[in-house]
């Protein structure tokens, strides 16, 4: 039978955990893996026949098998078992749609995005972007923690073996069945990798920072659950699953097992690296995060074809105020973006009644930096610090770019802003410069390193440092960048 016709009807939370609850980990978790592996990739799971199967329905039974599961007097689960369970997660319904008021949609989209986004994400690009985030990437300030060698304090490792780890985790998964067996890593065929990456330091980082037993899976769910509260039941399948901080499971099998794939990538991601840097450090790692990822979107916006890209300005008394973090000037318009380094939180992610409180702080500093960055703009208010830089620009247009070297006239406090220049420019923006922060020394010598290529630490056909920065944007589950376009007349030359 198939998976929607085996429940005609609406499944509460704690019928699903005990669905799952009649079989054993050690039978269970096996299965899972074996369809994780058959269905981690979207378009094999976004058929309608299988959706019963994707990525995040199989997480959830994975978490309820190994927090709330037991081995004694449970039957060992089949295929069909497997099927039921999944079934009974589809059959769930929303705890406010239907019943809460104008907000419930909203939050509604909230939970799903929570639930699903994470899993919809380009693997190539979230593996790339920790090395271009983190390493390629030039603060516009001093950093506290991420310093030279805060990846080997934090991972045990470089970052570029840490990435190289989860790529060869990943891809073991998906070719054995949800399985990886650390054995494999003294046989002949896989020279080619211990070559560029020795097999005991593998085995050491993904048993430190990819494995956990299911006793350790616990003791995680516990640890979240103390810091941000157990969730009433309706919601609980929202919040944290383990899986995504350790997702390799270790003790149920000779082999480690892996029941969702997609997890590993999460863990390898900016986003898991914060949180491993957020345990170690606190909210100095999140701060030196931020940085990072505030320079990482100018890099982005220098792209931008016809666009001059200007950094945050300081106005006011003592140049005591701050505007918007960049502005990308169009011939015909002006784009503010401000950029907000945060993570969904339990409240965001449950979309429950202290959402407001959660976001409430960011969105609303944010939003009032973008209105006080643009208010200036649209009025023309030419003696304004904040329109200096472009109000009173002697060019004629930006299309085609000006010459090499040319330097825009100010008429606010900054007589001259340099100016980073975009793909249609005679020459690419400068890799480092007044606005981009100083330089960083490396462990490995001066100049931009490669990240992960084919066989982990392999070179061919690897893009530039920006084009492989530029593959794609931050996400909603890593960060956000607020944007706010601002229309005001050409430019025209100040006498």
């Amino acid at each position: 039978m198939h998976a929607p016709y085996r429940y005609n009807r609406s499944v509460r939370d704690e019928e699903f955990v005990q669905r799952v609850r009649r079989h054993t980990p050690s039978s269970m978790i096996p299965l899972v893996a074996r369809y994780g592996a058959a269905f981690a990739d979207e378009k094999a799971y976004r058929n309608a026949k299988y959706a019963v199967f994707a990525p995040w329905v199989l997480g959830e039974v994975a978490r309820a098998s190994l927090v709330y599961g037991t081995e004694f007097n449970r039957t060992r689960a089949t295929d069909d078992d497997l099927l039921s369970c999944c079934a009974a997660y589809q059959a769930l319904r929303d705890p406010e749609l239907g019943r809460g008021g104008r907000e419930a949609v909203g939050h509604f989209l909230l939970r799903i995005g929570g639930e699903q986004l994470a899993f919809q994400q380009a693997v190539l690009n979230d593996l790339s972007r920790p090395v271009a985030l983190l390493e390629q990437t030039m603060p516009r300030k001093a950093l506290t923690v991420a310093t030279d060698g805060w990846a080997e304090r934090l991972l045990g490792c470089s970052l570029q073996d840490y990435v190289g780890a989860a790529i060869l985790l990943h891809t073991g998964a998906l070719k054995n069945g949800g399985t990886f067996d650390l054995e494999w890593l003294s046989q002949p065929h896989f020279s080619d990798v211990t070559r560029e990456v020795p097999a005991d330091l593998l085995r050491q980082v993904i048993e430190s920072q990819y494995t956990a037993t299911r006793e350790q899976l616990r003791d995680l769910q516990h640890a979240a659950e103390s810091r941000a509260g157990v969730p009433d039941s309706q919601y609980r399948r929202f919040g944290f699953n383990p899986l995504s901080s350790r997702p390799a499971v270790a003790g149920l099998a000779d082999r480690l097992l892996i029941p969702v794939p997609a997890f590993i990538v999460r863990k390898a991601s900016p986003l898991g690296i914060y949180y491993s840097g957020l345990e170690k450090w606190g909210t100095s790692f999140s701060a030196d995060l931020g940085a990072l990822f505030e320079a990482y979107v100018g890099r982005q916006l220098g792209l931008l074809p016809d666009a001059t890209v200007v950094p945050e300005i300081a106005h006011g008394r003592r140049k005591g105020e701050r505007s918007v973090d960049w502005f990308a000037v169009f011939d015909d318009c002006v784009v503010l973006v401000e950029v907000k380094s945060t993570r969904p939180t339990e409240p965001v992610r449950l979309g429950d009644a202290r959402l407001p409180d959660a976001l409430g702080g960011v969105l609303s500093t944010a939003v009032r930096q973008l209105n006080t960055s643009a208010s200036p703009i649209r009025s023309n208010q030419r003696r304004s610090p904040c329109a200096g830089p472009w109000s009173g620009m002697r060019r004629r247009s930006l299309r085609g770019g000006p010459g090499p070297g040319r330097r825009y006239e100010a008429s606010g406090g900054d007589r001259s802003v340099d100016l980073l220049r975009g793909r249609s420019r005679p020459e690419p923006a400068a890799a480092q410069g007044p606005h981009l922060g100083p330089p960083r020394s490396h462990s490995r010598g001066r100049g931009v390193r490669q990240g992960p290529g084919p066989g982990i630490r392999g070179r061919a056909g690897l893009p530039q440092a920006r084009r492989g920065a530029a593959c794609s944007t931050g996400s909603a589950s890593t960060a956000g960048a607020k944007a706010s376009a601002a229309r005001c007349p050409k430019p025209t030359t100040l006498a």
